[in-house]
């Protein structure tokens, strides 16, 4: 019987086949991600400065007095650009590797991207407060309360791995497949791949953090030309990352659902194993 699970080289195929049939599209998608960046920057170019300097930063309070309100409407107007177009490209990707045009209505697909969206980095956030409280406990005991600091801190970085490693891709499936069941599906389009989704989060962090600081300091020495150029560069790497993303889950979704045509009615097929419901999308 023919394998029906996919491999990296499944993955990368099918991220430059949707890119042959959908390149122009999806080249004027990060064009207009670059661009909406640089005008962020001319127009916040102060609020910038602020983030871009460590030295300014350590000052927190006085920075969010100062800041606050254009900050937040930074990464306000910076993640709702970042919702559509990562959205859309969603869309597009689904559609070339499925073979399946979504049928619910555009807003409702948005919504259930949002909605998964804000709930991903919701318990994110929820796991670092707890993480928080326990290290103000800790901190109290001494000795004893290093080890339980260093146990805590190493414990939550795998969590995190693994939570991230597996459900950074929820809202691409929330969009395309329904909220119902998210988490689980999204889990199930993965499973086998972990070290390797693991290893994108490494890569696309580490790429990342090496940019930023390389901005931080061209914006520092004031050479904006330079500045410019590894903010394009930067946009580059997030949307590549992203697209390489999203091609990740919907090839796990294809060769889930392979698996279901082709062996429902074999022995070793997982208890809770099941087609997605795509006369439901």
């Amino acid at each position: 019987m023919k394998n029906y699970n996919f491999q990296v080289e499944d993955i990368l195929h099918n991220m430059v086949e949707v890119f042959r049939k959908k390149g122009l599209i999806i080249t004027l998608l990060f064009i207009i991600q670059s661009v909406f960046a640089l005008l962020m920057y001319f127009k916040f170019e102060n609020t910038y400065s602020v983030l871009l300097n460590p030295e300014r930063m350590k000052d927190s309070k006085a920075i969010l007095e100062a800041y606050g309100p254009k900050i937040f409407l930074l990464i306000l107007l910076t993640t709702t650009l970042s919702i559509i177009i990562y959205g859309l490209l969603t869309k597009i990707t689904y559609k070339e590797i499925i073979l399946y045009k979504i049928r619910k209505p555009i807003i409702t697909q948005f919504l259930h991207y949002f909605l998964m969206y804000i709930v991903f980095f919701l318990i994110m956030f929820v796991g670092f407060i707890i993480y928080f409280i326990f290290i103000g406990i800790f901190v109290s005991f001494g000795p004893l309360g290093l080890l339980l600091v260093i146990g805590l801190s190493i414990g939550l970085l795998i969590i995190m791995f693994y939570y991230m490693g597996y459900y950074r891709f929820i809202p691409y499936i929330a969009m395309t497949e329904g909220s119902d069941g998210v988490f689980n599906k999204t889990k199930r389009c993965i499973k086998g791949h972990l070290v390797f989704s693991i290893i994108l989060i490494i890569l696309a962090g580490g790429i990342t953090s090496i940019f930023n600081r390389l901005e931080a300091n061209a914006f520092a020495s004031d050479r904006m030309i330079l500045f410019i150029v590894l903010l394009i560069i930067s946009q580059f790497i997030s949307f590549l990352f992203s697209f390489l993303d999203i091609v990740f889950v919907f090839t796990g979704l294809k060769y889930h659902n392979l698996r279901y045509s082709f062996k429902n009615n074999t022995d070793d097929m997982d208890d809770n194993d099941e087609l997605f419901h795509l006369s439901d999308i």
